[in-house]
């Protein structure tokens, strides 16, 4: 069973106190102080305000906290009081008091995987529709290269996704795969895919016990939760139902139709170098 961590939590007027086993939580907009109990020196509770006062420290190292609720605000100071009966205190409560300022939510985008790659792919790319663009104007053929400049990108993001979703996992798969006996315990529901993956558990040839989402697409539901499974050695996770084609037929015309799209590009392409070509 799950233990439930001690403590209490009091808030006020855009701060959060929050007292755990061995330190102080104080929360404050976007940053957060961690003050272990053995650098408070005393906690005030008068009137509406809670006051934390560091050891060795002096008024304006102090975090205060105002609230209307004063039945929560002596429960914390009690509580606080409490856990300070038998700490030793520090001499210099304030540098053992440690600060984070958590990014705002429209920069958290900054922190994912790959975000430079695909900003330099973006900008060459709006620089080539650009050139395309004007050298289609030149040309009097703005209307079919603007399309394209649309329609290329759109195609070559079906063929990528096809690759991961469909062929990659199932070649791998197919080249050096273990098939063990298995069952679907559950489905789960891919929102971004609009598609039910099944939920596999095997145990591997070494005895491991894995569950695993299916790795390639699967477009109806199995008949019985029993049936064989194959996965991969190097990563057991990636794993798929013995038999199923899954999401290939789907595959296939998004790869076929992808390609065409992506093709159209020549378009452009040849009307930007076609000016450095010789002759």
């Amino acid at each position: 069973m799950t233990q439930i961590s001690s403590g209490v939590v009091l808030r006020g007027r855009g701060a959060e106190f929050r007292l755990g086993s061995a330190m102080v939580t104080v929360v404050r907009g976007r940053t957060t102080w961690t003050v272990p109990l053995e650098s408070i020196s005393e906690v005030v509770h008068d009137s509406t305000t809670v006051r934390i006062r560091l050891s060795g420290g002096s008024a304006p190292d102090a975090f205060s906290l105002v609230t209307r609720n004063s039945t929560a605000a002596h429960t914390f100071t009690q509580s606080l009081r409490s856990a300070l009966v038998d700490v030793r205190r520090v001499s210099d409560g304030p540098s053992r008091v440690t600060t984070h300022v958590r990014r705002h939510a429209w920069l958290r985008w900054l922190d994912r995987p790959g975000l430079l790659k695909y900003s330099l792919a973006a900008m060459a790319y709006l620089a080539f529709a650009v050139t395309a663009l004007y050298r289609a104007g030149q040309e009097e053929v703005v209307p079919p290269v603007h399309m394209v400049l649309w329609l290329g990108p759109i195609g070559a993001t079906l063929v990528v996704k096809s690759w991961r979703d469909v062929f990659r996992d199932a070649a791998i798969l197919r080249r050096r795969g273990i098939t063990v006996p298995g069952r679907v315990i559950r489905y789960e529901w891919v929102s971004s895919e609009e598609e039910h993956r099944p939920i596999y558990q095997f145990r591997t040839v070494d005895g491991r016990q894995i569950t695993a989402r299916s790795s390639v697409l699967v477009r109806q539901f199995f008949k019985t939760p029993h049936l064989d499974v194959t996965y991969d050695p190097e990563e057991p996770q990636r794993a798929r139902g013995v038999g199923r084609a899954g999401g290939m037929v789907r595959g296939v015309f998004q790869a076929f139709f992808g390609s065409l799209m992506a093709l159209s590009l020549a378009l452009p392409l040849f009307l930007v170098l076609n000016p450095l070509l010789p002759g």
